[in-house]
């Protein structure tokens, strides 16, 4: 009797048990039917997971391919497949086609896009409403009313998935309303209807990746073997080449990024040598973890290709992949397996390089299961701030464990996020779970300018994964180094020294600063052919340079007497090409100094320098004006009280020295041709008209 009694109360608990099982089951999944419907499923199931409303509408949708010319309809969106549409023609106003889904329940939101065609005068509207499973109501999601034009477009709906009070997620549905508009020429069609996990692309993360654009450089691009000319590099969409694997039997084309990427879709393109019209999309997380097939739709891993050469079909993946690299495999093709394509996604993260520190921001939608309090640096008192919208973490380059390394033409900084229960697994994203190494590859060598007139040039360059330094070159009134000058323009006697500061803006204190090349120049353009060479490879070649002492590594100071170039140059440039190394590397070029030209010639190819003409001319005062239509008297009555250039006082001399010989020696001449015209008289006897006496 006893086991009697329990049996019907062990069913009731395994009954129980079973059934919160199946809820907890069911909160996992995302989309319990098609992910991805395009409607060119076999006989039985055209509709996809889709079903005809049968109570409270008056038509049914319908599956169909190939033209509707009247009404501009060249095919379904991709050009060779089936669409589903409701013909207009010839029905009642108000008549309505409603096409549901099957029942959904998921704990997270979705995005529902699709692609619709609504022309003529007959349509009516078209909208995407949601139905609560046991419930009357019907939430309008998106509508569109009257002809949109004889053109394919896209939808993105953003769909809440319901919970109750517990956080259990209940079964709802997305009915697709057709309304007839009049008795006119009309069609309303779908195609391509995808749901994607997580919100709609309110964030910017459908962009092309750098395909066409050639972001994407070409030893990115690699494939199985290839025909002679058609590599990898010409797969790019709307170039002027394309993609052929040597045998097509197990081929692939594949793309690698330089880090994760958030992967949402992928276009293609033929060629006129033929097209790939059946194809498979593999993934990887990282260079080395294994391969992923991205399944788009629930009865095949397939993907549609392309119907003629240059057309191009795009398909969006049911859910944004994060991958460093993609994979297509060609199953069916026409003529040749011939291939262009375009990889379409966003960054996983975007990041900052300054002069003083890197920056890594996350948008929240791609990483949703962390928050700020949930992330921080190497050292886990750098943590995450944040907004509505995204993640913030910065790194300075010295602190939060940021590690520092060089190279011969780069200091690099390096860190990483972590989940404050990170394992040391280097996953990129797990739930949980996260690592993300990133670094800034700052370049060491730069050029600084600034000018007689300073007018104080500082120069800032950001990408988002390289950066170079900010510099600074000041002038300064004394060689205490405490006065900085800020008047313009900046008015120096000839000869004056000139007290010049240059340095690297940065608070990592184990850099050093070094001037490898400077030059002045009469204008702004460091290239311009009058220049004059003060510092070369390192070494003083003006007999006025001084080094002055400074205490910070990160500064380099020196001093020059000023100078003006000739033929009326009223400012002077100065330009030096400085780079950055790591003061505790005694090797490297900073601490070699000055290298005479023997040691320039074993360091360094030719060329791999820069090289600058000299053109060494009088030295002339600012406040001097050269004479033009003037005499020299003016210029000099003009300068009275200025000292004259040395070598104007040189050419004073010489020509007057010149017009003393002149007339010494015209005097000299005068007194000779008298001299002997006397002589001539006494000795010469004159003609008379007397005849001898």
């Amino acid at each position: 009797m006893a086991d009697t009694c329990h049996t019907p109360f062990v069913t009731g608990i395994l009954w129980l048990i079973l059934t919160w099982a199946a809820v907890l089951v069911s909160s996992q999944v995302q989309v319990p039917f098609a992910s991805n419907c395009n409607f060119d499923g076999g006989a039985g199931d055209l509709l996809c997971g889709f079903v005809q409303q049968t109570v409270g509408d008056d038509f049914d949708w319908e599956v169909g391919s190939g033209p509707v010319e009247s009404l501009g309809l060249s095919g379904d969106h991709t050009g060779g497949g089936s669409y589903a549409y409701f013909n207009t023609t010839g029905r009642t106003p108000s008549q309505t086609a409603i096409l549901r889904s099957m029942q959904l329940a998921s704990v997270i939101n979705h995005c529902l896009t699709f692609y619709y065609y609504m022309a003529g005068t007959g349509v009516g509207s078209l909208a995407v409403l949601q139905n609560q499973i046991g419930e009357q109501w019907r939430t309008e999601l998106w509508s569109v009313e009257g002809d949109q034009g004889r053109e394919w477009r896209q939808a993105r709906v953003d769909i809440t998935s319901p919970l109750d009070v517990g956080g259990t997620p209940m079964g709802y549905r997305i009915n697709f309303d057709a309304v007839v508009g009049s008795g006119q020429p009309g069609l309303i069609a779908i195609d391509d209807v995808v749901f994607i996990n997580g919100p709609c692309d309110s964030d910017g993360c459908n962009v092309p990746l750098g395909m066409e654009s050639r972001w994407i450089t070409d030893d990115q691009i690699t494939a199985s073997p290839s025909g002679q000319d058609y590599p990898p590099a010409k797969a790019r969409l709307h170039g002027n080449g394309c993609w052929i694997p040597s045998t097509p039997h197990s081929s692939w084309l594949q793309v690698e990024f330089p880090t994760t990427m958030i992967l949402t879709g992928i276009r293609t393109q033929g060629f006129r040598t033929g097209w790939i019209t059946k194809y498979k999309v593999e993934y990887s997380e990282t260079l080395s973890s294994m391969w992923i097939t991205c399944n788009a739709f629930i009865t095949t891993d397939q993907l549609t290709g392309n119907v003629d050469a240059d057309s191009v079909v795009e398909h969006l993946f049911s859910g944004r992949l994060q991958a460093q690299r993609i994979r297509v495999i060609p199953i069916q093709y026409h003529m040749q397996p011939s291939l262009r394509l375009e990889i379409i996604g966003c960054a996983f993260a975007m990041l900052e390089c300054t002069g003083e520190s890197m920056q890594i921001v996350f948008r929240r939608s791609h990483i949703p299961d962390f928050d700020k309090d949930h992330l921080h640096l190497i050292d886990p008192s750098c943590t995450a701030t944040g907004n509505a919208t995204h993640l913030i973490l910065t790194a300075p380059f010295e602190g939060c464990g940021t590690v520092k390394t060089d190279t011969e033409s780069e200091i690099i900084y390096f860190n990483k996020v972590l989940s404050h229960d990170n394992d040391g697994i280097a996953f990129i994203t797990r739930i949980r779970e996260l690592e993300v190494p990133f670094e800034c590859r700052m370049d060491s060598r730069d050029t600084v300018s600034a000018m007689f007139s300073p007018q104080v040039e500082k120069i800032y360059f950001f990408t988002s994964d390289h950066g170079k330094y900010n510099f600074d070159m000041q002038l300064f009134q004394s060689v205490t180094f405490q006065q900085q000058i800020d008047t313009f323009p900046y008015v120096v006697q000839l000869n004056q020294p000139l007290y010049v500061q240059v340095e690297v803006l940065t608070p990592d204190q184990d850099l050093q600063l070094f001037a490898e090349n400077c030059l002045a120049t009469p204008t702004a353009n460091m290239q311009d052919p009058m220049s004059y060479t003060f510092i070369s490879d390192g070494c003083p070649v003006d007999s006025t340079f001084l080094s002055l002492f400074s205490s910070s590594l990160k500064q380099q100071r020196f001093s020059i007497n000023s100078f003006a170039f000739v033929k009326d140059y009223p400012e002077v440039y100065l330009h030096c090409t400085v780079m950055v190394c790591n003061a505790t590397d005694l090797t490297s070029r900073c601490a070699q100094g000055c290298l005479p030209p023997s040691a320039r010639q074993k360091r360094t190819a030719p060329g791999a320098e820069p090289r600058y003409n000299v053109y060494k001319g009088p030295i002339l005062n600012p406040g001097y004006k050269r004479s033009r239509d003037t005499g020299m008297l003016e210029d000099v009555e003009e300068n009275r009280g200025a000292r004259v250039p040395p070598g104007v006082m040189t050419s004073l001399v010489i020509a007057v020295g010149l017009l003393l010989c002149a007339v010494v020696t015209l005097a000299g001449v005068i007194v000779y041709m008298r001299r002997r015209t006397d002589h001539k008289t006494a000795y010469m006897a004159l003609p008379t008209d007397d005849g001898p006496e």
